[in-house]
C-alpha cells in the first residue's frame, strides 16, 4: 500500500502514516488467516472498519493508494470479491466533502484522482454513493 504525504509537519504524517498501514495490515492478516471460509460479507465488514482509518488519513492530509490497499485486501480474501468492488468500496468509505474541512478537499480529491485513473468512472460513481448518504442523513430517502 502507498501513502504520499502532503502535510508540512511530517511527524505527525509519518505517525499517522504507520497507523493506518498497520491497521490496514493487521485486517488483512485477520482475513488472509481467517479459520473458516471467507464470504463477501467479511470483505465489506472489513472495509467499513477501515472507514474511520481512511477518514483519518484524509483529515491528515495522506493520500492514500486506495487502488493498492484494494488489491491487497482482495488478494487477503482470496479473491472472493474482485479487486474493482473492494477498491470502489473502500472509496465509498471516504468522507463526503461536505463532512470535512475544505483544507482537506485536496488530499480527498488526489485520493479519488489515483482511483479515477484506474476505473474511469468512479468519480461519479462515489458522488452517488455521497448524495444517498447525505439523503438518508436527512430523512429524505429510507429503506
Amino acid at each position: 500500500m502507498t501513502i504520499d504525504s502532503s502535510d508540512s509537519s511530517k511527524s505527525s504524517v509519518s505517525a499517522l502514516e504507520s497507523d493506518i498501514k498497520l491497521t490496514v495490515d493487521r485486517w488483512c492478516f485477520g482475513v488472509q488467516n481467517y479459520p473458516g471460509e471467507i464470504y463477501p460479507k467479511l470483505i465489506f465488514k472489513v472495509i467499513k472498519q477501515l472507514a474511520p482509518a481512511i477518514k483519518a488519513a484524509v483529515e491528515g492530509n495522506l493520500v492514500i493508494n486506495l487502488v493498492a490497499l484494494g488489491q491487497h485486501l482482495a488478494q487477503a480474501g482470496k479473491y472472493v470479491v474482485s479487486e474493482q468492488e473492494i477498491i470502489l468500496a473502500l472509496a465509498g468509505a471516504l468522507p463526503c466533502p461536505t463532512a470535512i474541512d475544505p483544507s482537506h478537499h485536496e488530499t480527498l480529491a488526489n485520493t479519488l484522482g489515483v482511483i479515477e485513473q484506474v476505473l474511469p468512472g468512479s468519480l461519479s460513481q462515489v458522488k452517488d454513493h455521497w448524495e444517498l448518504e447525505r439523503m438518508r442523513s436527512t430523512g429524505r430517502l429510507s429503506f
